[in-house]
């Protein structure tokens, strides 16, 4: 079995089966097609709506990276002080909800106003 697995593991996967972002000589492909990115860092894009879920700001934030040709953002997505895990350990329910609607927004799915 050990041999079966260490064979599939091993054998490459056509284009049509890569999911998202792979390396293939060197070169990022997104879905099997080159891929370039430019990104930042956005310490602060869940951080505000975990600490105050009214805020949405990451709405038009995210809108405006997007128009600038800013395709990645790495951010925290958790709480950076004890006190700012307690939604997670008393409703996790709302805060991955918190967090997908960041993700969603993220993707394309900024909200109308």
């Amino acid at each position: 079995m050990f041999f079966a697995l260490a064979a599939l593991l091993a054998s490459p996967l056509s284009a049509s089966m890569q999911p998202g972002l792979t390396v293939k000589d060197g070169t990022l492909l997104k879905d099997g097609t080159p891929c370039r990115g430019i990104g930042v860092n956005y310490f602060s894009l869940f951080y505000r709506t975990l600490k105050n879920p009214g805020d949405k700001s990451y709405d038009d934030e995210l809108q405006q990276l997007s128009e600038a040709g800013i395709t990645f953002a790495r951010f925290m997505c958790c709480g950076f002080w004890p006190k700012d895990w307690k939604l997670y350990l008393i409703d996790k329910g709302a805060y991955f909800r918190q967090l997908d609607a960041v993700i969603k927004c993220g993707v394309g799915g900024h909200q109308s106003r």
